[in-house]
């Protein structure tokens, strides 16, 4: 089967600018740009289906509360989904944080030399 070209295709806020190297579940992923200018990766399935709009992320998440609340993960070994996402504060998002050993830097250290 014949993978679709988005290429230059327009999904809501997004652009679509090229295919990359990548793969999702098997499904090719695609890099695309925000009318807001930030450049975002997704599949052609979440293109098609508005996976990525701010319309639906507006109507999974909410509005902001407030400045003083950011995007934070219930669970930091999950993904952005909507089910392990919430508003939290600094002080929350500092509580919810894994423990040493777990993290990008206690990998670097188990790298052999």
């Amino acid at each position: 089967m014949t993978p679709i070209n988005h290429e230059g295709e327009r999904f809501g806020r997004l652009l679509v600018l090229g295919q990359t190297e990548k793969r999702m579940r098997g499904q090719l992923v695609w890099k695309c740009r925000c009318d807001c200018g930030k450049e975002v990766e997704a599949t052609g399935y979440a293109l098609r289906s508005g996976g990525h709009s701010y319309e639906n992320f507006l109507s999974d998440m909410g509005r902001r509360p407030d400045e003083f609340h950011s995007l934070d993960r219930i669970n930091n070994m999950r993904g952005y989904k909507p089910s392990n996402c919430r508003w939290a504060t600094w002080q929350e998002q500092n509580r919810n944080r894994r423990p040493n050993g777990e993290g990008y830097k206690a990998r670097l250290k188990r790298l052999p030399h």
